[in-house]
C-alpha cells in the first residue's frame, strides 16, 4: 500500500465529525485504501474533500461496486493526522467521529 511519508511520518485520515465514520464504517477489504491513499491525503491536505471529489477517486481506485458502497456522509470532516513511521495503531469511533489509538497512547499496564 502506498503512503504519505514525510519527515519520518505517515499521513493517516481519519474523521474527527460526529456522525459518520470514514473508515470504520467501511466493511470492505480495501479499508487501508481510506486511510493511506496518496491521492486522498493530498485532496484532504488540499481542502478539497467534498463528496463529487472523494467519489471520483474511490471510483477510480477501487471497482464499481466497493466504491457505490463507501459512506460519504462524513467526507467534509476528513482530516489527515501523521504517526511516526512504525507505529502500530487502530483506528476507533464514537458516534462516527474517528481517533487514533496507538501504542504511544496506551498508558494502563497491567
Amino acid at each position: 500500500m502506498e503512503k504519505v511519508i514525510r519527515d519520518g511520518h505517515v499521513a493517516v485520515i481519519i474523521s474527527n465529525g460526529y456522525g459518520a465514520g470514514w473508515s470504520t464504517w467501511h466493511w470492505g477489504d480495501n479499508r487501508e485504501i481510506l486511510i493511506f491513499h496518496p491521492k486522498l491525503v493530498e485532496l484532504v491536505e488540499s481542502g478539497q474533500h467534498n463528496r463529487e471529489n472523494v467519489a471520483a477517486i474511490l471510483n477510480e481506485l477501487l471497482d464499481k461496486e466497493e466504491a457505490e458502497h463507501i459512506y460519504l456522509g462524513g467526507v467534509e470532516n476528513l482530516k489527515v493526522q501523521w504517526l511516526p513511521e512504525g507505529t502500530k495503531f487502530r483506528i476507533e469511533e464514537y458516534d462516527g467521529a474517528e481517533y487514533v489509538i496507538s501504542e504511544y497512547s496506551l498508558d494502563m499496564i497491567a
